[in-house]
Parts: C-alpha cells; sequence; structure tokens
C-alpha cells in the first residue's frame, strides 16, 4: 500500500487539526502515514510550514498551501519569510490548495496550484450528542479569536449595537485578555472557552446561529460544519465564503450589516434553519472529508505521473533511472488498479478481457495469421502476457521493471494461464 510521508503540524485546538482528520481519515482507508521520509513513496505537507528540503526532488511531493493573509504581506520581514517558502514551494510537484482565493494568491505570485478542499469529517459531526449545556449562548464564533483577520473585534461592535445584546460563546486559543476588556465595558455577555470535538459539535447544535466574520479564511471549516448541522451561518462577504457557502449563508460586509443580520435571524429563526438544511445537503454532496480523500487520490497520482516524468526525460540515457522510474510507476499502477478507495475500483486495467485493451487484438491477428505459437514480449507490463497467453501462445514476458513482471505473473495466475508465461 502506499506509504506516504506526512509530517505534522502543530495542533492550536483541543481537538482534531484539519491535517489531522484527513491525515486519520487516510490511514482509515489503508494508507500507511509515517512522520519520516524514510521508505515513502510519497511526501505531502499539509502547511508550507513543514515542508522537508531534504526530500525535494528525491519523491513525488505535494504541498497544501491556505494562503497569508494580506495583512501578514504588508510586513517586510515576513516578505523576506515568503519568498524562502514560495522557493520551496516551487520544488514541490503539486501545489494544492482549498479554494479561489489563495488560488488567486498563488497566480500572484507566479505560483501553479490546483484545488482541493479538504472536506468536513461528516463522521465525527454525525455521532448522536446532546446540545451543548455549559454555557447558554445565542451567537457562537469559533477559531483563533486573536488573529487579526480573524476579525473578532467586529462582532463584539456589531453586538453593542444590539438592545439586549444577545449572549456569545468564543471557542478557540488565543489570548482574550483585550477582549474581555471590551466586552466588560460595553456588558457584553460573551464566554470564552476551548472545547473538545465532541463539545464543539454540542455547540453549534446548541447555539442559534454561528458568526464568521474573518477577513481571510483559508479554509472555512467552521461554517460548512455548521450548515452540515442545520444551524444558521452569518459570514463575512468575501470570495472565498461566497465560492464555498453560495446561497446557504447570510453574508454581511460591516458592522451594522451584521447587527442587523443577527436581528433577523433571530426574529426569522425556521426560515434561517431551512436555508442552512440546504446547505447540509451541499455539504454531503461535495464537502466531506471522504470526498476530499477522493480528490487528493486524483492528485497523488497525477504527482508521481509529473515527478517521474520529469525525471524520466532529463535521465533518458541512463539505464538505472529509467528502471527506477518504471518500478514507481508500476507501484503507483497496482493501487490505482486494486482501488485503494471505495469507489475508485479500476480492475478493468488488469483483466485482460477489458475491452480498453483494444491494441493487443491486432497484435493477435497478426500473429495468428503468421502460424506463431511463442512469442517474446519485449515491454509487456503486467496484462498483456496474460491477454496473449488466454489465446493459447506461450509468452516469454521482458519489463524493466520488477513490479510489472510480478503482477504479469499474478494475474496470469489468476486467469489460469500462468503455465504459459
Amino acid at each position: 500500500m502506499l506509504k506516504v510521508y506526512w509530517p505534522n503540524n502543530v495542533v492550536q485546538f483541543k481537538g482534531k487539526s484539519v491535517s489531522q482528520a484527513w491525515r486519520e481519515e487516510m490511514a482509515r482507508l489503508g494508507w500507511e502515514i509515517q512522520d519520516k521520509p524514510d521508505g515513502a513513496d510519497l511526501a505531502f505537507f499539509i502547511s508550507d510550514s513543514v515542508i522537508d528540503e531534504a526530500v525535494l526532488g528525491r519523491m513525488p511531493s505535494l504541498v497544501y498551501f491556505w494562503g497569508w493573509p494580506h495583512t501578514r504581506l504588508l510586513d517586510r520581514e515576513f516578505q523576506r519569510h515568503a519568498e524562502g517558502k514560495l522557493k520551496l514551494m516551487e520544488r514541490c510537484t503539486r501545489v494544492l490548495v482549498p479554494g479561489p482565493t489563495t488560488l488567486d494568491q498563488c497566480n500572484q505570485f507566479g505560483l501553479a496550484a490546483q484545488v482541493c478542499f479538504p472536506g468536513v469529517d461528516a463522521r465525527t459531526l454525525s455521532q448522536p450528542v446532546t446540545p451543548w449545556l455549559g454555557v447558554r449562548h445565542d451567537l457562537l464564533f469559533i477559531g483563533r479569536f486573536d488573529a487579526p483577520h480573524k476579525n473578532l473585534e467586529l462582532l463584539l461592535q456589531g453586538m453593542t449595537l444590539l438592545n439586549p445584546s444577545p449572549a456569545l460563546l468564543v471557542v478557540g486559543p488565543g489570548n482574550a485578555a483585550p477582549f474581555q476588556q471590551f466586552a466588560s465595558a460595553y456588558q457584553l455577555p460573551v464566554v470564552f472557552a476551548e472545547l473538545t470535538d465532541t463539545e464543539k459539535v454540542q455547540a453549534i447544535r446548541g447555539t442559534r446561529m454561528v458568526v464568521c466574520p474573518s477577513e481571510y479564511e483559508g479554509f472555512g471549516m467552521v461554517p460548512l460544519e455548521a450548515l452540515y448541522l442545520g444551524t444558521p451561518v452569518l459570514a463575512l462577504d468575501t470570495p472565498h465564503n461566497r465560492w464555498l457557502l453560495q446561497e446557504q449563508a447570510l453574508f454581511f460586509s460591516s458592522v451594522e450589516g451584521l447587527a442587523q443580520t443577527i436581528a433577523d435571524v433571530a426574529q426569522q429563526e425556521a426560515a434561517a434553519r431551512q436555508q442552512a438544511a440546504v446547505g447540509q445537503r451541499r455539504v454531503e454532496n461535495a464537502f466531506t472529508l471522504e470526498l476530499a480523500s477522493r480528490r487528493l487520490w486524483e492528485h497523488i497520482h497525477q504527482a508521481f505521473k509529473e515527478h517521474y516524468g520529469a525525471l524520466i526525460r532529463t535521465n533518458l540515457h541512463d539505464p538505472e533511472v529509467v528502471r527506477l522510474c518504471y518500478e514507481a510507476e508500476h507501484r503507483r499502477d497496482r493501487w490505482y488498479a486494486v482501488g485503494a478507495l471505495p469507489g475508485y475500483e479500476t480492475t478493468g486495467r488488469v483483466d485482460p478481457s477489458w475491452r480498453r485493451h483494444w491494441r493487443a487484438q491486432h497484435f493477435i491477428r497478426e500473429l495468428k495469421a503468421s502460424g506463431a505459437t511463442n512469442i517474446v514480449d519485449i515491454g509487456s507490463s503486467k496484462v498483456y502476457p496474460a491477454i496473449f497467453a488466454l489465446e493459447g501462445f506461450e509468452e516469454t514476458a521482458v519489463d524493466v521493471s520488477q513490479d510489472a513482471l510480478d503482477q504479469a505473473v499474478e494475474i496470469a495466475q489468476k486467469w489460469g494461464v500462468g503455465d504459459r508465461v
């Protein structure tokens, strides 16, 4: 099975990070995830901060880049830091991003990238739990709240315009002191807490609405989780949020607009929950962790082709490099053929009777017309030996890849013609 070097990045929440949830999903599907590069077939860096320069060029590598807030890019010291990160990302085989905002940022940097949203952990969200009983709250904010781009201050300012002020629960890590001082000055009912994943699900289910005022979102998982649970979502009007949430969320663009939207949802909560229910179906159809894993699976196959294709083109006269490239390609094809993910079984690739193996029929016609009975198949790969053997030929299979020959023997034996190959 596929061995993936997947270094862990720092977890700031009590619950799972996006990386941890995705990592566990891939392991559940049978992938061998490891923290060190030794013996790995592929490197997957789910942050630009964990790229291991030592493995770049040695194996196919993917980096998951969720971008940088524009406020950070205005800092000259960070600009120098970013230049180094960009150079490393350019050396990765493939760059993946969560949405169009980060994709636009990559385009500005001259960095080729493709969208592959990570997905919500539907299994965790679907677990039966009772509503959150720890703190009564009308509004819920989840995130690293002391990061300036998360915009918690905008939410607090909006609350000052409402009378009576709704109760707010803030979940996540960060320095709460300045926000507590603001809340105290305006007598706002605000509670700060760090919750486990189960408690977070309880809090989302128990709140009247989830508010997402962030100016920049690398992922935007919280509003999707809320929609999946049927909870109304209020989100700052940004391109990423529009792309991710479409018409299933209520959007605001100012403090006054936020306050008005909170008041509107409070008055028409049933309609807001019905709107969220439509979003729930959309999350199930497009943004679950299982679907994200399938998308990642396809990117991994392409990364293999790109990495070894480039390597073989620059080393055409080195037989050992050519052999290693073909070995890697046949290992990849073995994973692909057996279907490493549910719904991705492509057994036709190793089925001698598959209609797409039509090229062999031309050879078979000419061989039979010539009266040949024994053939030497040079560059046989794994399926043609069984195809020819099933037509009655004695076949000597020759290939630069030992893995291809091993698969050829397995397939021929499976189809009862192992003695002819």
